[in-house]
C-alpha cells in the first residue's frame, strides 16, 4: 500500500493535511498493512515528509520513498506495491502499467479534462458549471479558449 504526498496527504496549496487522505492512511496502518509514502520528489525534499509522518503517524514506522520527478510504476513494483493512492493522473497510469491498483486522488476536488493537443487540463470542482459546459455540445468552441 502505497501514498503519494503532495496533493494526496497534503493539500500543498494551503500545506495543511488532507484530513480523508490521513483518515484512509490511519485505516490502513490499523488493519495491518504496510504502508510506504512514494513521491515524485528529490530525496533532498523528504524531511518535510519526515516532519509530516513524525507529527500525525509518530507510533508508526512509514518508509519515504524519492523517485526524483520519475514515473513511480516501477519503483512502485519493486517494493510489491499492490495498491497506489495518488492524484496525478501520469502517475496512476505508470502504476497500472504495472499491474498495481490505484485509488485516483482528489478526484473530487478536480475535473480532467483531455484538450484537443492532447494536454490535459485540470479544473476545479467549484467551476462544475464551465467544467459541464465543456463536455457539452459547445464544449468543442470553449476548449480552445482555455
Amino acid at each position: 500500500m502505497s501514498f503519494d504526498f503532495d496533493d494526496t496527504l497534503v493539500d500543498s496549496s494551503t500545506e495543511l493535511p488532507n484530513r480523508r487522505a490521513v483518515s484512509a492512511m490511519n485505516r490502513h496502518l490499523r488493519q495491518g498493512d504496510e504502508v510506504v509514502i512514494v513521491t515524485a520528489r528529490h530525496r533532498a525534499g523528504v524531511a518535510e515528509i519526515f516532519d509530516f509522518l513524525t507529527r500525525y503517524f509518530s507510533s508508526w514506522t512509514i518508509p519515504v520513498y524519492a523517485t526524483g520527478h520519475r514515473l513511480k510504476g516501477p519503483l512502485l513494483h519493486s517494493t510489491n506495491v499492490s495498491l497506489h493512492y495518488d492524484d496525478d493522473p501520469a502517475q496512476l497510469a505508470s502504476a497500472r502499467e504495472y499491474g498495481i491498483s490505484t485509488v485516483p486522488w482528489n478526484l473530487a476536488a478536480v475535473l480532467y479534462f483531455r484538450r484537443r493537443d492532447g494536454r490535459c487540463l485540470a479544473v476545479p470542482a467549484a467551476w462544475r458549471p464551465i467544467a459541464d459546459l465543456l463536455e457539452g455540445p459547445f464544449g468543442e468552441y470553449l476548449r480552445p479558449l482555455l
